[in-house]
């Protein structure tokens, strides 16, 4: 970025552990905001009354529309069929949302009001529309020193989860187990692999 260069806008960075890590999966990002101070209609004249309590008036809880495109290329093809449910699983808890302003990294403290998925004929891609509401009401800024940035990789959100597919190793299947799995083109069927080896 150069020292001229400021974008007022802010980039929405992650929501729990749903990483916005592509310029491209964020589509479009609307925030909203208002404020708690209510007027009264005078009954004889003109205007009205307006009770402020303090110098500045108290935000109210802001809301966010997020439209989202995440593509399914970067997992593998045994993570693909459990994307979506650890997506919905990350949504369906209140949690920080993280933003970038400038060279500001900001959070607030949300939660998905409305998730709705739209229909689309690309191939691994999965669009959705989110509603967010921002319940602290403002944004903080994060703390320069206690904050930090931590490594991560994309194709990692089932390690520390126990997301499970059937075991095609079973007991009766152990043939066709063998004779699928060792084809050439199946290179992730860890699972029949160390069966294979030992047919009895």
């Amino acid at each position: 970025m150069k020292c001229n260069d400021y974008y007022p806008y802010k980039k929405y960075v992650q929501f729990n552990d749903l990483v916005i890590d592509d310029f491209t999966m964020l589509k479009a990002a609307d925030l909203s905001r208002s404020f708690k101070t209510e007027g009264h209609d005078y009954s004889y004249g003109h205007g009205s009354y307006v009770p402020f309590k303090t110098r500045h008036q108290f935000a109210k809880e802001q809301h966010l529309s997020l439209s989202i495109k995440m593509h399914y290329e970067k997992f593998t093809r045994r993570q693909k069929p459990f994307f979506k449910e650890w997506l919905v699983m990350n949504l369906s808890m209140p949690g920080k949302l993280w933003a970038i302003e400038g060279d500001q990294l900001l959070w607030t403290r949300a939660y998905v009001t409305d998730f709705s998925e739209v229909y689309s004929l690309e191939k691994n891609v999965l669009e959705s529309d989110l509603s967010l509401t921002l319940y602290d009401g403002v944004w903080h800024k994060a703390n320069r020193y206690t904050t930090f940035f931590k490594p991560y990789s994309s194709c990692d959100f089932t390690r520390c989860l126990d997301f499970r597919a059937p075991d095609p190793c079973q007991v009766g299947v152990m043939n066709t187990c063998c004779v699928d799995c060792l084809q050439p083109e199946h290179t992730t069927c860890e699972l029949c692999a160390c069966r294979c080896a030992d047919p009895a």
